[in-house]
């Protein structure tokens, strides 16, 4: 069940897909940071708004609900330039010094675009005015590879039926896990 923090996390980033995609020429108050770091991107020659890629376990890119998928990932925006490109999540409520989600992003725009070399990642966090960043090269994406395929190991030896033993945490891996909706609340898949 969404929660007031929730349903304003989803409202901004609402308004900064539109901002983007050039659909809206104004953000609320609040979002002063983000449309500074907005309008910065839409200096580079191409810029993209929720991004969403699923890959099977052979790395083929899927449909976002197909029921092979692997691992789904969705990034706020996109901006690239050649050989680099940079990738944003937009956050609201705490900051967290975890940057696992932004290697995910790298390792998805270089596995999707062979001509990238370097992905800059950031979170920005909207609420104090301020970003983590990363830096991914091509090189790196071996380790960050490696780390995925662990994650996604363990969760897929989760089996349906200890879906009930499971505390139902609503968080940012919820997109990636094969419960259906019919069996959490938190899934992404329906069923």
């Amino acid at each position: 069940m969404p929660n007031a923090a929730m349903e304003r996390g989803t409202q901004l980033h609402l308004a900064l897909e539109k901002f983007l995609k050039g659909e809206s020429n104004e953000l609320p108050n609040e979002l002063l940071y983000g449309q500074i770091e907005a309008n910065r991107l839409l200096k580079f020659p191409e810029v993209k708004a929720e991004l969403e890629f699923t890959f099977d376990e052979n790395l083929k890119l899927i449909s976002w609900f197909s029921k092979n998928a692997w691992i789904r990932i969705k990034i706020d925006a996109v901006a690239a330039d050649g050989a680099m490109a940079e990738a944003i999540d937009w956050k609201t409520g705490k900051k967290k010094p975890d940057s696992y989600q932004l290697a995910m992003y790298a390792w998805c725009l270089m596995q999707t675009r062979p001509e990238l070399d370097l992905v800059l990642t950031k979170y920005i966090w909207l609420d104090q005015s301020d970003e983590t960043r990363e830096a991914y090269f091509r090189s790196d994406m071996d380790n960050v590879f490696t780390c995925i395929q662990d994650d996604m190991k363990e969760l897929n030896k989760r089996e349906p039926k200890d879906i009930e033993q499971w505390e139902k945490n609503k968080g940012w891996l919820c997109g990636y896990c094969e419960v259906p909706r019919s069996k959490c609340e938190n899934s992404a898949l329906e069923g």
